[in-house]
């Protein structure tokens, strides 16, 4: 989600430039773009685990039909 200029609400005793304003939605937008592209990488680890575990049950599933009981 990307914060806009204009969604920035101030008082009248805020007496902040525009550019100080543009560095702070760019610092803003930059935090949110770093922690989506955190949140892929995370679920992308959770995903390869979760496929490594289940290729390790079906493993040992396949292992103890082979067993005779």
């Amino acid at each position: 989600m990307k914060l806009l200029l204009s969604e920035i609400k101030l008082s009248p005793l805020d007496k902040f430039s525009d550019a100080t304003l543009e560095g702070i939605v760019a610092f803003s937008n930059k935090c949110n773009s770093t922690s989506k592209i955190f949140r892929n990488a995370v679920t992308a680890e959770a995903n390869l685990a979760a496929d490594i575990l289940h290729q390790r049950a079906k493993a040992m599933q396949n292992a103890l039909a082979v067993v005779p009981a």
